[in-house]
């Protein structure tokens, strides 16, 4: 498939079939992910992938318990309903024959060797360089998403399930200083979305010659 129409095609899928995924591909996914350019060439990042519907559940049901915990005061009618939309949005990974969970790895820049003298850490300095292993990570999970369509899966990036980052990690034995990051699910698709409108080009376009 020619790299434009991977582009164009790529949905956020949320909807699969029970259709499993041989690990081969899934390993070939993640391969590509690896693929992406990172900070340092430092290759912050680590991989886990979970097909296991037991734990899929599990991780799911901790999700919800975590946001009813944190939106409990939300409790009118309309704001319920928000809270109800959200914790699906959050948690239709467990339906997922595969979800992809990306851990984030610290990285050492060529900058580290001389904090001793500038007056600031690396967690200063990657905040002021606008977090670039966050940017490696958008990178590498991009590679996977688009990657998906090319080997005729769907996926979808989830950040939703963050909120219960702590249990998760716990659950999934990512100690520190590794740090669950965002997850992925893929499938074989069980609907295919319309394209959704977006703005026009001249509005996030610009030229300065």
């Amino acid at each position: 498939m020619e790299l434009i129409d991977v582009i164009e095609k790529r949905r956020s899928i949320r909807l699969f079939t029970d259709e499993p995924i041989p690990v081969s591909d899934l390993k070939e996914l993640v391969r590509r992910a690896t693929l992406a350019p990172s900070i340092a060439n430092a290759e912050p990042w680590r991989f886990i992938a979970i097909t296991n519907k037991e734990l899929l559940t599990k991780l799911t049901e901790m999700v919800q318990q975590k946001y009813d915990q944190v939106l409990e005061k939300a409790d009118d009618e309309t704001s319920v309903k928000i809270k109800e939309r959200i914790k699906h949005f959050s948690t239709f990974f467990n339906d997922a024959p595969a979800v992809i969970a990306v851990i984030n790895q610290p990285y050492e820049a060529i900058i580290d060797h001389v904090l001793a003298k500038t007056g600031y850490i690396h967690d200063e300095l990657n905040e002021l360089r606008n977090f670039p292993n966050i940017q490696t990570l958008g990178a590498a999970i991009q590679n996977i998403l688009l990657s998906a369509v090319d080997m005729k899966y769907g996926a979808c990036w989830l950040t939703g399930p963050m909120l219960a980052k702590s249990e998760i990690e716990e659950e999934l034995d990512i100690k520190h200083p590794d740090s669950l990051f965002a997850f992925v699910a893929i499938g074989k698709a069980a609907s295919h979305p319309k394209p959704k409108d977006k703005r026009s080009f001249d509005e996030v376009f610009s030229l300065l010659d």
